[in-house]
């Protein structure tokens, strides 16, 4: 539970204020970046192991603080000793650092550290328009101090979109910023224990956000913040005012608490699949809430999820499944026809029917289509007498029209008679 305050904008130049006195507990997500050094953060998230889609900083190989941090001279590597480790998450030592963290980095807080990121789909920030932003660390706070009369960071708060720190009573506050010149904060009823560090995560999304202390949910907001300060619907820098500590710091779209990125570990009999493209699929069922973060895959195996992940079409968890207990979808795929049009050219019509064999499926599916040929029908289809064409189309998603079809055409040996099409994951075939 968190206590919930709306304030006006004479309400936040005090809430600056106090925020720019926090010591070693503000961590700031901003929508503008000012340092010289900007870190990529992979557009393409779903990998195997998920640490390979995500910028990562401040791990075990480390062997000096990273650039982003030298501005303070003072900041330094160290170790953090067994008594005041956390209780962190079980997959926070499996993806991250086996064991204890020993390698932090602790901030002297002479002056506001400030990390920019970017990524090829904007130098200017990480958008989370579409998809959800994870930003994931270990992190030790310090208490709020109020009392030193120093000037706060007015620049600084000016470019944040999303504030956290520990107030004087060592509870978690959130203050959002909008652009229509509100603040809402945020407070935890229970306070953190100042000596241990937490492993935090911040979930931002066009209309919302989560905050969760070691995998545990402390703040969730339905709040616009994409037009806060700076870029839109985007993260384009993080910053650390004053001292404390940080480690094992990861940026991505993967979230950091699923398998892979896409399956949480609560999640059981999972089956594995044939193709890491398949944790885009999975991931949205998980995230929009389709599917149980404790959802059991006993009745799913991995060539079905492979097969509705290129057909573009969810897990059943209304009809023979619910969202505890997916089921495969219930669909029917094949070809309608293939016609010959010359001696080295043929065209395919695919048929996809939903719901058994009475809804036909349009748009867009994640699958392409490649014809297989042979000359000879006694030619067995798996032996290097067959040929296979490139998977169509050669450039953007496969495309059923309103009755379900979808037509291609392929080229083929002149001397071959007989063809065979299949629906493949184009990033493997």
């Amino acid at each position: 539970m968190e206590n919930t305050t709306m304030s006006t904008t004479t309400r936040l130049q005090y809430f600056s204020a106090v925020l720019a006195l926090s010591i070693g507990s503000l961590f700031l997500l901003q929508g503008r970046a000012s340092a010289a050094l900007t870190n990529n953060v992979p557009v393409n998230w779903n990998t195997i192991p998920i640490t390979q889609g995500a910028y990562r900083d401040l791990i075990p190989t480390n062997t000096t603080p990273p650039d982003w941090a030298l501005i303070d001279a003072a900041n330094v590597l160290s170790n953090v000793t067994t008594g005041t480790i956390g209780s962190f998450p079980v997959r926070s030592n499996v993806w991250f650092t086996p064991g204890s963290s020993t390698n932090v980095l602790i901030f002297a807080g002479n002056v506001a550290i400030t990390n920019s990121l970017s990524n090829t789909i904007s130098q200017t920030g990480v958008s989370f328009a579409t998809n959800a932003l994870f930003v994931d660390m270990k992190i030790q706070f310090s208490p709020l101090d109020d009392s030193s009369g120093t000037s706060p960071d007015t620049n600084l708060l000016a470019q944040s979109k999303l504030a956290l720190y520990a107030n004087a009573n060592s509870n978690l506050v959130v203050a959002v910023y909008n652009a229509s010149g509100n603040t809402y904060t945020y407070t935890t009823n229970t306070p953190l224990d100042l000596t241990k560090w937490y492993q935090l995560t911040v979930k931002m999304q066009t209309n919302s956000f989560t905050v969760l202390t070691n995998d545990i949910v402390a703040f969730k907001g339905k709040i616009n913040i994409a037009t806060g300060a700076g870029v839109s619907n985007a993260l384009s820098a993080f910053s650390i005012s004053g001292p404390g500590g940080l480690s094992e710091l990861y940026v991505s779209y993967g979230d950091p608490a699923y398998k892979g990125g896409w399956v949480p570990y609560t999640a059981t009999n999972f089956p594995g699949t044939g193709g890491a493209a398949v944790t885009n699929y999975l991931a949205q069922y998980f995230q929009n809430g389709t599917l149980s973060s404790t959802a059991s895959f006993v009745n799913v195996n991995s060539t079905q999820l492979d097969a509705a992940y290129l057909l573009g079409l969810p897990l059943d968890t209304t009809v023979n499944g619910t969202s505890n207990s997916p089921a495969p979808p219930v669909y029917s795929f094949g070809i309608k026809a293939i016609q010959t049009l010359s001696a080295t050219n043929v065209q395919v019509t695919a048929q996809l029917t939903t719901n058994g064999t009475t809804a036909a499926k349009s748009g867009a599916i994640n699958g392409k289509i490649r014809v297989r040929s042979k000359a000879t029908s006694s030619n067995d289809w798996d032996t290097a007498t067959v040929t296979t064409s490139p998977t169509q189309p050669v450039s953007g998603q496969l495309t059923f029209d309103s009755n379900g079809q979808a037509m291609l055409i392929f080229a083929v040996p002149a001397t071959d008679q007989f063809f065979k099409a299949q629906i493949v994951d184009p990033a493997t075939n």
